[in-house]
This record gives C-alpha cells, structure tokens and sequence, in this order.
C-alpha cells in the first residue's frame, strides 16, 4: 500500500492558502464599488493609472493617518482603498514590465 504524497510546498509552488481572505474581502469592495460606479474593469483603461493610481492610493494613506476610517464616496475602507490602488499600481508596473 502506498501514501498518497502531495508535492506542493516541496515543488515551490505558490501557497494561495496563505492569502488573508478577510482582508482580500474588503479589497473586493472596493472593486465592487468600482464596478459600480466606473463600469467593470474600467480602471485598466486608465491614462498614466500608475501616477494617478499612486496619487489616489496616498489620498487614502492620508485620511487614514487623519484617523478616517470609512470613504464617504464608496463606504469602503480607506485602508482596503489603500490596498486596491497599491493592486492598480502593480498591475501597471506589470504591464509595464511584460513590454520590456
């Protein structure tokens, strides 16, 4: 008789277990949000999105720091905005990088 075997962390692939689902949750919101109000995936098709993104992402960081907890524009978290921008950034980089 043979014990199954999974390979998974011996092969170095990515751990998706790790993820925080709750706060991913709350970074869902925002896109839903978004979504909503902009159309589905729209924030892709944005002109220079890593600068804007990057401005918006530290307008969130700064009510954060003023001790503001909920965006009065989407209900979202400013924290979990925070994140979302930080995501539209990486995915510009991304872009970026692939048309290198």
């Amino acid at each position: 008789m043979t014990t199954a075997r999974k390979n998974d962390r011996i092969d170095g692939k990515v751990r998706m277990e790790l993820l925080p689902w709750p706060e991913l949750e709350e970074v869902a919101r925002v896109y839903t949000a978004g979504a909503k109000k902009y159309g589905e995936n729209q924030w892709q098709n944005l002109e220079d999105g890593y600068q804007r993104y990057k401005g918006a992402m530290l307008r969130h960081l700064t009510e954060v720091e003023k001790g503001n907890v909920i965006d009065g524009d989407t209900g979202c978290l400013h924290a979990a905005q925070i994140v979302w921008n930080a995501l539209a950034m990486l995915h510009f980089k991304m872009q970026e990088y692939s048309n290198m």
